[in-house]
């Protein structure tokens, strides 16, 4: 057996634990760009005329949350206050760092059965 393997419990903890963490991230992120009240342009159809509208909707707020922490910039929404931008700017640091932090305990979780599984079959074949 691994010494140094994960048990099957502590995966489970670990998962349940990066998940919140991806969920808070997202759920901060919508809720600051839900209250900040960013305005946006709206166009009811072609020929009327556009009038701006401020304060994203929750649905907004979230799918900016996502495209942004994690640098996707479709560019459909655009902040119109400082405070969200400079929100921004952490948004997407943490999103980074919690991204490449769940990417980085898959990997050595993955590696680590791998190691495991070719160490196993190394005693078998020298039997």
């Amino acid at each position: 057996a691994c010494a140094t393997c994960p048990s099957a419990a502590a995966i489970m903890i670990w998962r349940v634990l990066i998940a919140l963490a991806v969920v808070l991230w997202v759920l901060v992120g919508t809720i600051v760009y839900f209250l900040v009240e960013n305005c946006f342009t709206q166009q009811a159809c072609a020929t009327c005329p556009s009038e701006e509208v401020c304060g994203w909707t929750f649905g907004q707020s979230f799918y900016y949350s996502v495209q942004t922490g994690l640098s996707i910039g479709f560019g459909l929404l655009a902040e119109t206050k400082d405070i969200s931008r400079a929100y921004s700017v952490l948004h997407i640091l943490m999103g980074s760092s919690v991204i490449a932090g769940c990417l980085s305990w898959f990997a050595t979780v993955t590696l680590d059965r791998h190691v495991k599984a070719s160490d196993n079959t190394e005693r078998e074949l020298a039997r």
